[in-house]
């Protein structure tokens, strides 16, 4: 099963100097602000236990059919971006992105979250708001690997790391989620190594704590 998520908002972005404030190198906004109306769902329809046995037994077992139960939330979110430079924005960048979310229980398109069933017979559920709705990430470019190439033309340094913490607020900080990825251009394409330890691994089983890691490779960005 390939997992999927989809995540439509409507963005409201402050930008304090929008005439100024940009980091040359790598031409974008070095602080804004960003209020959004968000819903976040798995895109499965499964919602009842009758669904859910007929999913079990084409699946061969109740584990695999879990991937395929519905999940659905609309929130408010804060997000915030901030960008510390060395060497006049030529050296390197450090970049802290805060992000605040609150759950809805009851959303303009979601309406009631779907987010975890009566006949679903696990110890572990728990609302997404104990896992998930504070977060802050911290992104570094270093900058000393620029070249010129044929044109003459300076090149940036494409490598990126970035540490990311996620936990929830009610409870707060009692289930936590670490991130860590790695990034590099590989012939043009946008290539990530990452590893994490924690929730939200998937939507179909936000709560249920794993260790995974894995390879991000974009074909395309907009």
């Amino acid at each position: 099963m390939i997992a999927k998520n989809y995540n439509p908002k409507l963005v409201w972005r402050v930008i304090p100097d929008p005439t100024n404030d940009i980091v040359p190198k790598l031409n974008e906004y070095a602080q804004y602000i960003e209020f959004a109306y968000a819903h976040d769902s798995n895109g499965q329809s499964i919602d009842s236990l009758q669904e859910f046995e007929v999913q079990a037994s084409q699946q061969g077992g109740a584990t695999d059919a879990m991937d395929f139960v519905s999940r659905g939330w609309d929130y408010l979110q804060v997000t915030g971006k901030k960008s510390f430079s060395q060497g006049r924005w030529g050296t390197a960048v450090l970049t802290v992105y805060p992000d605040l979310k609150f759950f809805l229980r009851h959303g303009l398109f979601e309406g009631a979250p779907e987010e975890y069933y009566s006949w679903e017979q696990d110890s572990a559920l728990r609302p997404r708001h104990a896992f998930d709705g504070v977060g802050v990430a911290f992104e570094y470019r270093p900058f000393v690997l620029t070249r010129e190439d044929d044109s003459g033309l300076v090149r940036k340094s494409s490598l990126r790391m970035e540490l990311k913490y996620t936990t929830g607020y009610d409870p707060l900080a009692r289930y936590n989620t670490v991130r860590g990825e790695v990034g590099l251009e590989v012939k043009s394409l946008p290539t990530t190594l990452w590893a994490q330890d924690g929730y939200m691994n998937s939507l179909a089983r936000y709560y249920k704590k794993t260790r995974s890691v894995g390879l991000e490779l974009r074909f395309a960005e907009f």
